[in-house]
């Protein structure tokens, strides 16, 4: 057993990214918009495997969530966007640190319009960490990393000490 590790009292302050590291500002729109709507929920998401582009060989990018405004236990959405560790100015971001925990308890969550399983514990922390009223951007491993594919984990895990 384990805690998550965030806590409405410890959080940094809030960072948001700049233009050139998040989604388009259209797509960031129309996802705050569905986000709102009373009609938004697990029925509007596409059931289906979340396709993760390609990071960029030879650079040190890696991937961003912006977490949709909510709270409580609103449904919790993502957007998922490719930033660069090397880019000025830096991208900015907070890290989500929390215990995996039991692997068959688990969770859905939207990323891009797709339902995505993420641990318990995970959805937990991005709950803590969401805003009522603006989008975050967080790096969240269980999801910026695409878990499928071995090499790129190794190749994340690397770049973490940068």
């Amino acid at each position: 057993m384990g805690a998550i590790l965030c806590s409405k009292l410890c959080l940094p302050k809030k960072m948001t990214a700049s233009k050139e590291h998040v989604a388009p500002s259209d797509m960031i729109e129309a996802a705050y918009q569905d986000a709102s709507s009373d009609t938004a929920g697990n029925a509007d998401a596409v059931d289906r495997p979340l396709t993760y582009l390609p990071l960029a060989n030879g650079t040190k990018e890696f991937r961003l969530i912006t977490l949709l405004a909510g709270e409580g236990n609103d449904l919790l959405k993502c957007l998922l966007h490719h930033a660069d560790i090397g880019a000025n100015p830096l991208p900015q971001y907070e890290t989500i640190s929390y215990y995996w925990g039991d692997a068959n308890k688990r969770n859905t969550i939207i990323v891009n319009g797709v339902k995505v399983s993420v641990p318990a514990s995970a959805a937990s922390a991005l709950r803590c960490m969401r805003l009522p009223d603006s989008g975050r951007v967080v790096w969240l491993d269980a999801v910026c990393i695409n878990q499928m594919d071995i090499g790129e984990r190794s190749q994340q895990v690397t770049m973490m000490g940068d």
